[in-house]
């Protein structure tokens, strides 16, 4: 579905090698310190960072969804909660619901973002492109700006979601380990490494290793 060739990113002060990589269906987890290439490697996905050397090979006519780390950039300044939650498919009682069941009051929906929790606005942006029709999901640190409560219900979520649609590519750089209960899932993983020369490597693993 998503196939890197000798891939590289060079920037001022970085250089990020991709090589040969194959990611098919199923959730996969970015890790690595912070800045070892996950947001740069997701913003490449995404179309918004250039390879400096290789190619990017995407499955024809494939569907990506993307939720950057500085999520409150994609959700409309103007718009209440529940206008943004249903940007892109019209009004939707199912998200309101999950958003529920994530901890999220829904009266909260008539606000504006800026009146809005930053942990708010997250599960909104979440919410929202989980169910937006896509088949690549990227999602830059989901979590940072919410509760441990309210980021183990949105795990919950990620993992439901990915059992009823096996056919849905979740990308995910977190600093947040998943449980016992997601690991016995066998999910997979993407560690970064960057070296002193401020040079990064990844590894795609086929298992999730704590």
């Amino acid at each position: 579905m998503i196939t890197f060739s000798n891939a590289k990113i060079i920037k001022p002060g970085f250089e990020l090698y991709i090589g040969n990589i194959h990611i098919g269906p199923g959730l996969v987890l970015l890790r690595g310190q912070n800045g070892s290439g996950k947001s740069t490697f997701l913003r490449a996905l995404a179309g918004k960072e250039i390879l400096t050397d290789g190619s990017l090979e995407l499955q024809s006519q494939l569907r990506l969804g993307y939720v950057p780390q500085h999520y409150k950039e994609v959700l409309q300044p103007w718009l209440s909660g529940w206008s943004n939650l249903n940007l892109l498919r019209g009004p939707s009682y199912t998200m309101a619901r999950r958003l529920r069941q994530m901890g999220f009051p829904l009266q909260d929906l008539r606000k504006r973002p800026k009146q809005l929790s930053g942990g708010q606005c997250q599960r909104i942006a979440v919410v929202r492109e989980l169910h937006a029709p896509s088949d690549v999901l990227l999602l830059d640190e989901p979590f940072s700006g919410m509760d441990s409560l309210s980021a183990k219900k949105t795990w919950a979520f990620f993992l439901d979601h990915v059992m009823r649609d096996n056919r849905k590519t979740i990308l995910i750089a977190t600093h947040l380990l998943p449980d016992d209960a997601m690991v016995r899932r066998e999910v997979k993983e993407i560690v970064f490494t960057r070296n002193r020369e401020d040079r990064a490597y990844l590894e795609m693993r086929d298992t999730f290793q704590l």
